[in-house]
């Protein structure tokens, strides 16, 4: 691919086809040694290599990436991202006090969102909104939420 990044940075300058050029601010990695390949991503983890030759890119696959400097990356980051390691970590129903003390949690509020941690009814409406992924409940006046495993998500989708 790194014989692909030259063609990126002037792209018609090179004489490409459209096909290998990505909008203003964009790059389109073309395989290096197999012309009209092109880096894709197809949500939600595949990452491959398509062929494309220019026209509508194909549904729901992203083959236009920019570049983001690393230690910006963080304020990308969605609140999922953080509660999921914080509940694989533990097993079954967790209360939501301990959710809201994990140091990931704490960080991602205080450093990334710049925001106080949320109220209760917040995580409340966030899991319950969210209700093929989580399951929030509250046993003797106790707020607790678990992950839902694989075959419930399966049955929500």
């Amino acid at each position: 691919a790194a014989r692909a990044l030259p063609q990126l940075v002037s792209c018609f300058a090179m004489g490409n086809s459209p096909a290998a050029c990505a909008p203003d601010g964009a790059f389109r990695f073309e395989g290096a040694y197999r012309r009209g390949f092109y880096l894709a991503f197809r949500p939600p983890t595949s990452l491959r290599m398509v062929p494309y030759s220019g026209g509508p890119i194909p549904n729901q696959t992203v083959i236009d990436f920019t570049l983001v400097d690393f230690a910006a990356m963080f304020k990308f980051i969605d609140v999922e991202e953080v509660l999921r390691p914080a509940l694989e970590a533990r097993s079954g129903w967790v209360p939501l006090a301990q959710v809201k003390q994990d140091q990931n949690v704490v960080a991602y509020f205080q450093n990334i969102l710049q925001k106080p941690m949320w109220e209760d009814e917040d995580f409340q409406m966030y899991f319950e909104g969210h209700f093929e992924t989580w399951e929030f409940r509250h046993e003797a006046g106790v707020p607790m939420v678990r992950l839902r495993g694989m075959d419930e998500r399966l049955g929500h989708s």
